[in-house]
């Protein structure tokens, strides 16, 4: 669920490690436009498609909490566990409140990319260029994409207790 709302200020931030788990859908532009493939074992530059990541919590005390991840931008972002969602946030910040048991928990976070890193892959415009359909526009978009790129997001999550159930 998003939320505007600021956590208060004498909340503690926990820092969220969210580690890349596995690809979970990849696609790659062709000439008949996107094509899935089997996602990759490794995460290419250009990837495009949908990245799970998986973060190790142990919390002191349940409550409910929210967890953001600010560095994000051109994906949709989707926060569960135990294979429960907790919302999709089409746009950032990205913000889920939520309640969570004290103790360990694992929180996944699946983000689905744009179209623009397999439409800006390099074996793509080369097609593009040889068959004369790479024009002014698409070039200056791929000076945008280069000039700012996706951050790291998962470097950036964190979560909040906003109200701690008592011990």
């Amino acid at each position: 669920m998003f939320s505007a709302a600021p956590a208060p200020a004498e909340s503690p931030r926990i820092a969220l490690d969210f580690r890349p788990e596995r690809a979970h859908r990849a696609f790659r532009a062709s000439e008949d436009g996107l094509a899935e493939i089997p996602p990759p074992d490794g995460i290419p530059r250009d990837f495009c498609g949908t990245l799970r990541y998986a973060a190790e919590i142990d919390l002191p005390q349940a409550g409910r909490m929210e967890v953001v991840l600010p560095g994000a931008k051109r994906a949709v972002a989707e926060l569960g566990r135990d294979g429960r969602s907790f919302g999709t946030c089409a746009w950032g910040p990205y913000r889920w409140q939520l309640d969570l048991p004290a103790g360990k928990s694992t929180l996944t976070l699946d983000l689905t990319t744009t179209a623009a890193p397999a439409m800006y892959a390099e074996d793509h415009l080369a097609m593009l260029r040889e068959k004369g359909f790479l024009n002014t526009y698409m070039e200056r978009c791929l000076r945008f994409e280069r000039l700012f790129p996706d951050e790291n997001p998962p470097a950036t999550a964190y979560l909040t207790y906003l109200n701690p159930s008592p011990a």
